[in-house]
């Protein structure tokens, strides 16, 4: 039998159904309409069930044109964010003239297109503690495909209070994750769900945007999550309740791991912030455990490298004309080739966890990095990207990856005023927080990273 039993009690209660498919929909959905333990009664479940996409993103994209092609009724998405050219890579929905376009407002055209027949609410706005629950309660199943903690803790803390079942998906580089939160057994009993998983809010992990994502592993998660998402809507087979699946891409290897309910005891309480500003979101962290963790999103890795050997490099020096060891930063500068302490071969990184205080950062715009260059103040300029990511563009300074970060401390002097770069600002707000807990007293950080600087002092520059 390919259904539950669960499952097939579910159905047997409620084949007594109104014909909801119209003979255009009958053809339509004929090819799943024939599976044994599908069949009609199914299919009019699909559109008779509401299902609420929280991201449209890379996981949310082929979430919403799964569960459209299949014939759910009805479908909303909620995302605020604006389509950029680093998401066409896997956020296949979008074509090159939507970039700058709300993608909620691109995915109102197109998914129609796909059915006629589907109902789609779209909410270009950001899940907060103000709109989530009004948004949350009209659905029956919640699929997350966020790529922050905060938002997670959001929506799986408010379908445990709702009681409705939550799909979750994650992804990092060529890995994913995926399982099913807050199912009730026959009895009535919740199953296990994202706080379970991770009790308390983690720390210390970089997203998507840091550590990279090969375009069709989202693709993968994404509709491993409308499969459950259908099973779940058409009351068919076992879902995945209680276990996490975790997908290895490079070595094409599925691992199902069984998760458990933690007692009340040892869950952090359910407090969210009432907004989730960027800054939060900068500082997404993962907690140390035996399975690798994802964010679509963030990770540990499974089996760490071994940690490379480093190069000898000279003392860090002041950013300034007497400085013969560095170039002084020049209005726009465009550095080929600054110097790493890492070999130029070593770019694979082991993502470790630093746990680090609180403290108060120093921020430079933009506009403010190049007065500081035409004024030759004396700085030494810090790229904690990744060697890839150095060889694509920068601003000239030294490399100093954020994941060998740590170990290079030491290197640091405190009389010295360091100046920290990185793509969006992320990786360069925690360094920042490392050097001054390690006693470096005058550390700036580029507001919005190389990204912004291109954005308004050098267009010229190869943006990524």
């Amino acid at each position: 039998m390919w259904i539950t039993a669960n499952a097939a009690v579910f159905l047997s209660k409620e084949k007594q159904l109104p014909t909801m498919l119209k003979p255009e929909e009958i053809a339509r959905y004929g090819r799943q309409i024939l599976l044994p333990g599908f069949e009609r009664v199914a299919q009019e479940k699909l559109k008779n069930t509401r299902v609420l996409v929280v991201g449209a993103g890379g996981l949310g994209v082929p979430l919403l044109q799964y569960l459209c092609g299949m014939g759910v009724g009805t479908l909303g998405v909620v995302d605020d964010d604006n389509v950029e050219e680093s998401n066409l890579h896997r956020q296949v929905i979008y074509q090159q003239g939507d970039v700058g376009r709300v993608k909620v407002k691109a995915i109102k055209e197109r998914l129609p297109k796909l059915n006629p027949y589907l109902k789609l609410e779209v909410y270009a706005e950001r899940l907060t503690t103000r709109n989530a629950r009004a948004i949350l309660e009209k659905y029956d199943i919640i699929a997350d495909g966020s790529d922050n903690f905060q938002t997670k803790y959001l929506v799986n803390d408010l379908c445990v209070e709702l009681g409705k079942p939550l799909v979750h998906g994650s992804v990092l580089g060529f890995d994913g994750q995926l399982s099913v939160f807050n199912l009730r057994d026959k009895k009535g009993n919740p199953g296990p769900n994202y706080r379970d998983l991770f009790p308390e809010l983690p720390e210390n992990v970089p997203d998507c945007n840091i550590g990279g994502v090969l375009g069709v592993v989202p693709g993968i998660i994404g509709s491993l999550m409308a499969l459950e998402v259908a099973k779940l809507a058409a009351g068919i087979g076992e879902p995945l309740s209680g276990r996490i699946l975790q997908f290895d891409g490079l070595r094409h290897r599925f691992v199902t791991v069984a998760l458990a309910s933690l007692p009340a005891k040892d869950k952090a309480p359910a407090v969210v912030p009432e907004e989730m500003p960027e800054a939060q979101e900068a500082l997404q962290q993962s907690p140390v455990m035996a399975l690798p963790q994802f964010v679509e999103g963030a990770a540990l890795v499974e089996e760490p490298l071994p940690e490379p050997a480093l190069q000898e490099p000279d003392p860090l020096l002041v950013h300034n004309e007497e400085a013969a060891e560095e170039p002084a930063l020049k209005p726009g500068l465009f550095v080929a080739q600054s110097e790493s302490l890492l070999p130029e071969e070593e770019d694979e990184d082991i993502l470790t966890p630093v746990p680090v205080r609180r403290r108060m950062v120093q921020t430079l715009k933009p506009l403010e990095l190049e007065e500081w260059g035409e004024k030759e103040v004396p700085f030494s300029l810090i790229d904690v990207r990744e060697p890839n990511e150095h060889q694509i563009v920068n601003i000239g300074g030294r490399l100093i990856p954020f994941t060998r970060l740590e170990s290079n401390l030491s290197r640091f002097r405190p009389d010295v005023t360091y100046v920290i770069y990185c793509k969006n600002g992320t990786r360069s707000l925690i360094a920042a927080e490392m050097l001054l807990a390690h006693g470096v007293q005058n550390v700036y950080t580029l507001e919005g990273g190389i990204l912004r600087y291109i954005r308004e002092v050098a267009p010229e520059l190869q943006t990524y």
